[in-house]
């Protein structure tokens, strides 16, 4: 508490799920602190264990298992209150800029993000950018009609909800017979456990999302992991007897449930599955490439690369394997407007052409907003580096400009990669998986084109001052001051 710190045992609370976790520690400590910590996955060291926040409005720094880094450490969670003020170099100028840029943040808001993510389910799906059934492809209007946010608030909705003085009401709160009142499942988890499963009931995706919460899983990785089970099941790879007398079949609600209660506790097969797709694979021995939907071992996200290019280059570079927000280009190529970086129309999705150039913008730009502590939402009223620069300058008393702050993006994003490299990571490594390059995604839209993709990588290496395997050349460090 503010410059106070203990270090206090951890035992009465091992084994507990977040939300117990959360609500105990609130009453031990104070209720108006706030709770960083792990369910059970995050104690067995799950790769797709998160750190969980806000309790039973359940946010989540997910992907790749920050939360078996905690369990790791024996770290069940850390508490934090502060009372102090912040301050900033100019508070009349950062008023004036609030004031001024307010009403546009809300009307776009409203425009662009009405109900957050799942208010995007339907248009999602028409695009063609929402997986279906282990991405092997198909049309889902009806179903994704049922599960979208609209239908879901209009059925069990209580209110929206924003982070601190945001003006976008993103999180949607309900309460959905057999879950508590809390956060409703983002676009994400309706797409892990809903088209991915071919499970068209929120009812049941709200069940599996308030699993995932407590036990502390990501839901994109654990959708994936379950839908892949779906797909081992029908093929006969994996047997009743094998999962622990469970039959995964497509749309199976008890099945789902009774899988992430085995992967949350890494009990039985959930042992085999607690790691996600790629180590179970492994595990078993057997070729499953083409069955495998992950970059890097990272599962890809519920935006299919097959609808969007750009999207395609981006799972193949991104940092931290397949990763949508480490570039979210698919919102440009459909039309998101960011004049600063020159994009003002949508562009073809289906092309590898300006794809490169698109992707190093972005990843220096999201590399920006991660830097900055800004929520990538902001990209829905389009900040580009200008409007950036003039936020952090009024705080700080600095005079950054749009240029130094891309430059600063561009030195993190290479560093992240600088790092990789040095651990082994190669151009075979940026690939995207076998399926999104030989299956079609439906009718209208077909696959990656393999070629199309080697054009991007040798542009996007190009731009970056990168060698032909992927490495940051030591001139292009020296450059960005990385060396």
């Amino acid at each position: 508490e503010n410059d106070h710190v203990e270090i206090r045992p951890a035992d009465r609370l091992w084994g507990k799920g977040f939300f117990e976790t959360d609500e105990r520690l609130l009453a031990e400590t104070h209720g108006e602190a706030v709770v960083a910590g792990i369910g059970q996955a995050g104690e067995r060291l799950s790769r797709m264990a998160c750190v969980m926040f806000e309790g039973r409005y359940a946010r989540s720094a997910g992907r790749t298992g920050m939360g078996a880094v905690m369990g790791s450490k024996n770290l069940k969670a850390v508490v934090v209150r502060g009372t102090g003020g912040i301050e900033v170099a100019d508070r009349k100028g950062l008023m004036r800029r609030a004031a001024a840029y307010g009403d546009k943040e809300k009307s776009r808001f409203k425009r662009n993000f009405e109900l957050g993510t799942a208010g995007g389910v339907a248009a999602t799906e028409a695009f063609g950018d929402m997986p279906i059934r282990n991405f092997l492809g198909g049309r889902w209007a009806e179903q994704a009609e049922r599960v979208s946010g609209q239908t879901m608030f209009k059925k069990y909705g209580r209110h929206e909800r924003s982070c601190l003085s945001c003006p976008s009401n993103c999180t949607l709160v309900v309460e959905i017979p057999g879950t508590p009142v809390g956060h409703a499942p983002e676009y994400e988890t309706i797409g892990a456990f809903g088209s991915m499963c071919e499970c068209d009931r929120i009812e049941v995706i709200a069940q599996c999302n308030d699993l995932c919460n407590d036990y502390g899983l990501d839901t994109i990785s654990a959708g994936n992991t379950v839908a892949f089970v779906m797909e081992a099941f029908e093929k006969g790879i994996l047997t009743e007897a094998a999962l622990d007398g469970i039959r995964p079949t497509w749309g199976n609600a008890e099945a789902m449930v009774a899988l992430l209660h085995k992967m949350g506790k890494r009990e039985g097969v959930g042992d085999l599955l607690a790691d996600g797709t790629r180590p179970a694979a492994e595990r078993l021995g057997k070729d499953l490439s083409d069955m495998l939907v992950e970059v890097k071992g990272v599962e890809v996200p519920m935006h299919d690369p097959r609808a969007f290019w750009s999207n395609a280059l981006n799972y193949a570079v991104a940092n931290r394997g397949a990763c949508h927000m480490e570039g979210v280009t698919f919102t440009v190529d459909s039309g998101l407007p960011f004049p600063d970086l020159g994009y003002t129309a949508p562009m073809d999705r289906y092309i590898a052409d300006g794809k490169a150039e698109l992707n190093a913008k972005m990843h220096d730009l999201m590399a920006l907003y991660d830097g900055l502590g800004i929520c990538k939402f902001y990209i829905v009223v389009s900040y580009g580096p200008t409007v950036l620069a003039e936020w952090l300058n009024v705080c700080t008393g600095w005079t950054t400009t749009p240029e130094d702050l891309m430059r600063t993006g561009e030195r993190i994003f290479t560093a992240k990669r600088a790092i990789n490299v040095e651990r082994g990571l190669t151009r075979k490594d940026d690939a995207l998986p076998k399926r999104l390059l030989t299956v079609p995604q439906r009718d209208d839209i077909g696959p990656v084109s393999p070629q199309g993709m080697a054009r991007m990588l040798d542009e996007y290496y190009r731009l970056r001052g990168w060698n032909a395997d992927g490495a940051p050349t030591d001139e292009r460090l020296r450059t960005l001051g990385l060396a």
